[in-house]
């Protein structure tokens, strides 16, 4: 038996972008940015790292996360990796890989900056 599950904690590297399928399916896309800190074998110093994991969240999941998550937010994903490949016009083989999230939790609000400036200019005008 295979097992394809993965579960992410990490930063929106950017804002969401939604758009629906031909069929009126939305879908949302996002990047997660994974940190991890390691000591070098050889030096002894400290080595940081960062994988960006491009996710992807389909039909009623997508409405809260375009309105709860932007750039920066904290995120816990549960989900599974899925492959694409293609030919595009110009005959060139191409192929990538991202997370289809089954479960998203947001661990911090959207743009929470940005809803505070929000309230300043309500109050101020």
């Amino acid at each position: 038996m295979d097992i394809n599950r993965v579960t992410l904690l990490g930063r929106l590297a950017g804002d969401v972008k939604v758009w629906k399928t031909p069929s009126g399916v939305k879908v949302a896309r996002f990047t997660v940015a994974l940190n991890r800190q390691y000591k070098n074998p050889e030096t002894h110093s400290l080595v940081k790292k960062v994988s960006w994991v491009p996710v992807a969240v389909w039909g009623s999941r997508v409405g809260p996360c375009q309105e709860y998550l932007g750039k920066g937010s904290l995120v816990f994903i549960e989900g599974h990796i899925e492959t694409s490949s293609w030919t595009d016009k110009e005959g060139k083989k191409h192929a990538s890989m991202h997370v289809t999230a089954n479960n998203v939790k947001f661990l911090s609000g959207k743009k929470e900056k940005e809803k505070e400036k929000e309230k300043k200019k309500e109050k101020q005008t």
